[in-house]
């Protein structure tokens, strides 16, 4: 059973894992625990109301959990009756991960970066590609909002550079291959810092100080420098666009961009990554809502529920009036 599959009222026994846990109290000042729960895909809240042990889950503590399916302010959560360790399963069993062949798609970022026909360029991607595989395959794309779980900065950087380069090829001027390069490396310091902890994901020391987009260009900038002849002017031309892509993905400043676009490519990189990170929100929050019209409100897209991709796809093949 996962939390997908919960129904309203439901009596359930379920396997899951302690993202955190906190000792409350009531206004009538009696103690309760309220605990964020972990199945691997989703998360859930519970309140175990008739806590009095004293003894607090630790977070990633596996748990089999005895409990109502309850709803709060239109999103479902758990009444804890009962918590006992499980010794069935193991944190591996519930590690965050998309359901895609991490290594499938690493490959395919590959043979897509092989096409480059710049030099420098393909010499930086496909080396930047090699030397940090271990990180691609592991390190998720953010702590929460999208992409989230292991390989999820892979999966995120790949889709960003087939958008990227799909919209390259209807902008004239437009350069193909900074724009399939940008795209692909455009998150590339989130590789050092977000890490997996458990079930949890962190951010690192680095990640705390520094702006994932400024790792990411610094990186590019060091590598450059020992993998590719910067004090050539058109080589090193190439670099410096490559860092702008990365130090302006995010668009506006208010929205973290160390600088906003200032070049068609940079545009291009920006926009793709916000439709593969605002289309990922809406297809998770989709397949959460299962067979009906409405996500959940997503909070990072106005607050707003969405209509979902189940919906859409009902109406164009048995037509809206069956959905």
């Amino acid at each position: 059973m996962k939390i997908r599959d919960l129904e309203l009222n439901q009596l359930c026994e379920i396997d899951l894992v302690v993202k955190s846990a906190t000792a409350r109290e009531t206004r009538a000042k009696k103690p309760y625990l309220a605990i964020e729960f972990f199945d691997g895909i989703d998360t859930i809240n519970g309140n175990y109301w008739d806590w009095s042990t004293g003894n607090i889950p630790p977070v990633n503590a596996i748990l089999t959990v005895k409990a109502q399916v309850s709803e709060w302010q239109g999103i479902k959560q758990l009444n804890v009756k009962s918590m006992a360790t499980c010794a069935t399963k193991v944190l591996a069993d519930f590690a965050p991960a998309s359901g895609d062949d991490l290594a499938a798609t690493y490959q395919a970022a590959y043979s897509l970066m092989s096409e480059v026909t710049d030099e420098t360029l393909r010499c930086l991607a496909l080396g930047i590609l090699e030397d940090l595989r271990p990180l691609w395959l592991t390190v998720p794309g953010a702590v929460s909002v999208h992409h989230n779980y292991m390989g999820g900065t892979l999966i995120h950087s790949y889709s960003t550079a087939k958008i990227a380069g799909a919209l390259a090829k209807q902008v004239p001027e437009a350069n193909y291959d900074l724009c399939l390069v940008g795209g692909m490396l455009h998150d590339l310091g989130k590789l050092f810092a977000y890490t997996i902890n458990g079930v949890s994901i962190d951010m690192t020391a680095n990640g705390k100080l520094y702006e994932h987009s400024f790792i990411g260009a610094e990186f590019v900038g060091n590598y450059a420098e020992s993998h590719v002849d910067v004090d050539i002017p058109h080589i090193y031309a190439k670099v410096r666009l490559l860092r702008h892509i990365i130090l302006s993905h995010h668009g506006k400043l208010e929205y973290g961009a160390a600088i906003t676009p200032q070049c068609i490519e940079a545009y291009i990189v920006s926009c793709a990554d916000g439709i593969d990170a605002t289309t990922e929100q809406i297809r998770v929050a989709g397949n959460k809502a299962g067979d009906t019209m409405w996500t959940d409100k997503i909070y990072t897209l106005n607050n707003r529920p969405h209509i979902t991709p189940y919906y859409v796809h009902e109406a164009f093949i048995q037509g809206e009036e069956t959905v």
